[in-house]
């Protein structure tokens, strides 16, 4: 159901209107979703979509990120561990700098001009 709150909500901005019905169809089975959406639903669910996308900035900016795993992922020796300083592959990094830091400005050797 979220996926489709979702796309209805995509549609509420991109073109201005609530859809009056969304379906879903189950291509393997041919069983269906219908979702009939209104707005203020659709207003509340973007308010939620809004905090979740400023726990994922904070947690970015902070480098907090919730719970930490007990250890790393066990599996082939090729795969690498975020807790060991590893960048797990095929995840973007965050471009720019974090808000709320100041970027550093290096100093001028003394002795320069």
């Amino acid at each position: 159901m979220f996926q489709m709150k979702f796309y209805a909500l995509a549609l509420l901005h991109l073109r201005g209107v609530v859809p009056t019905q969304l379906r879903l169809v189950y291509l393997a089975d041919t069983e269906s979703l219908t979702y009939q959406p209104d707005e203020a639903e659709l207003r509340r669910f973007e308010r939620t979509l809004d905090a979740i996308w400023a726990a994922i900035r904070t947690a970015g900016d902070t480098g907090t990120s919730g719970p930490t795993p007990a250890g790393c992922a066990s599996g082939a020796a090729t795969r690498r561990c975020a807790r060991r300083g590893a960048h797990p592959a095929g995840v973007p990094r965050m471009a720019g700098r974090p808000a709320g830091r100041r970027r550093r400005v290096p100093r001028r050797p003394r002795g320069l001009t």
